[in-house]
């Protein structure tokens, strides 16, 4: 095995070239593109808690043999995301309904 394979017998170059292909790919969905703004309309900070944010993640199978286990790990990262994004938003409710009824009891 010389220097430019790893334990898979695939080359770090090729396995960079896949990396940066995904990565490339992903980019307009996380960035802004061309003929877009990169100022965003102003707006109120309290719609940001309406929704959870977008959770992006990205699982890379080294080779064919690994894409099983790959759309296994892909499972799980979204299970954890999903209820990561269930207590923000509950934790977001329970500071409004705190802001509402302190706003209400000023009044």
């Amino acid at each position: 095995m010389n220097g430019s394979e790893n334990l898979n017998g695939v080359s770090n170059m090729r396995s960079l070239e896949i990396l940066s292909a995904a990565r490339e790919e992903m980019r307009p969905l996380s960035g802004t593109t061309e003929g877009s703004h990169s100022e965003q309309e102003r707006h109120d900070v309290r719609d940001e808690g309406a929704q959870a944010p977008l959770l992006v993640g990205t699982v890379v199978a080294r080779t064919a043999e690994h894409v099983g286990e790959a759309r296994r790990a892909a499972h799980r990262i979204e299970i954890v995301a999903h209820g990561f994004q269930r207590e923000l938003i509950k934790d977001t409710e329970v500071k409004r309904m705190g802001e509402d009824e302190s706003m209400a009891g000023e009044g």
